[in-house]
């Protein structure tokens, strides 16, 4: 946490430690995906509605302004406050790591920044302008759990069983293969007609 942050508090403009100051365009989008599912009517059913990531685009400036003494210092003995920021902007999209995003409106936690783009001109002169666009994440977490392998299974499983007379009069024959029934060699009928 940078020193400035502790005396003055977080600057109310901020994407990941880069202080902005000034966004001058904020686009909040929230958006959700209906599933359709075609049927044999010709009619579509939905049974589930899932919430894609937010999406945040910010237009900003930094200037080499000090924001604070700690600022105007720096500024005298090293780089420029707009080269500090354009290089730790660039840092965080090739990092990959989730940041934090402080806008006018709320606090976005685990985006990760998808696109960085600086327009420089006569007209902007030695200032920072930008757009960014993050992107928010999903954290999935996985559990290991044990399954028990077909040779431990076999064990519980009873060879043959003689499961009486059918209503013909024949006797039913299967066994138990791998603990799924087989009945390939049985002779039963049904109304019958054998199956």
């Amino acid at each position: 946490m940078a020193l400035s942050t502790l005396l003055f508090g977080t600057p109310k403009k901020q994407i990941g430690t880069v202080a902005i100051d000034a966004f001058r365009e904020e686009n909040h989008t929230r958006t959700s995906e209906v599933t359709v599912y075609p049927v044999e009517t010709g009619a579509t059913i939905t049974d589930h509605v899932v919430n894609n990531p937010r999406i945040i685009s910010v237009s900003g400036v930094v200037t080499d302004v000090p924001n604070s003494i700690f600022g105007f210092i720096g500024g005298l003995i090293g780089e420029s406050k707009v080269s500090s920021a354009f290089n730790a902007l660039e840092k965080i999209i090739d990092s990959k790591i989730p940041v934090v995003l402080f806008t006018g409106l709320k606090t976005y936690t685990d985006l990760i920044l998808i696109d960085f783009d600086v327009t420089r001109d006569v007209s902007t002169g030695d200032t920072l302008t930008f757009s960014a666009t993050l992107q928010q994440i999903n954290f999935v977490f996985t559990s290991l759990i044990v399954i028990p392998t077909i040779g431990s299974l076999q064990n519980l499983a009873k060879p043959v069983a003689d499961v009486g007379t059918t209503v013909s009069g024949q006797t039913a024959d299967f066994s138990i293969v791998n603990g799924a029934i087989d009945v390939s060699n049985t002779a039963l009928e049904a109304g019958g007609i054998p199956f």
